[in-house]
């Protein structure tokens, strides 16, 4: 019996801990997905006012998004967040913004949202070098946020 003990005790550890880290990636995973919706929402809420014209003839009133506002809001926002998380203590690091850009979702002419695409990089301690991806994990995250008229 203390034999089959023996045996089972480090292998039942191994498994806890490659699970713990396995839900410790899992929680910074969506924890970076969080950020970096908040930074698409803040992208596309950065809009400015304008009343378009057909000729002499009013046609209404549109939400346009300013592209150079919207990256200000949305770079921002990403940096204020990823200070306030202290994903440098968390094993997150190396967070690049790949793409971001206001886009037109409805294709009418009228910029009315904000896409972005971060990388990052999570340390991994069992679960990388386990699955071969080494000590650091790659992970690649992206959000689009349309703003309301």
């Amino acid at each position: 019996m203390s034999t089959f003990f023996v045996i089972l005790l480090p292998l039942v550890l191994m498994f806890m801990a490659l699970c713990f880290d396995g839900m410790r990636i899992f929680v910074l995973k969506h924890e970076l997905q969080s950020v970096v919706d908040a930074a698409s929402l803040a992208g596309s809420s950065a809009i400015q006012a304008k009343l378009t014209m057909v000729g002499n003839v009013p046609v209404g009133t549109h939400l346009e998004l300013d592209p150079i506002t919207a990256d200000l809001y949305a770079i921002e926002l990403l940096n204020e967040n990823i200070a306030k998380h202290n994903f440098d203590k968390q094993g997150i690091t190396n967070v690049q913004v790949i793409e971001n850009r206001a886009v037109d979702t409805d294709v009418d002419g009228i910029l009315d949202g904000y896409y972005m695409k971060v990388s990052a990089e999570i340390e991994s301690f069992l679960y990388g070098p386990l699955t071969g991806s080494g000590r650091k994990i790659t992970i690649v995250r992206e959000a689009e946020a349309r703003a309301k008229p």
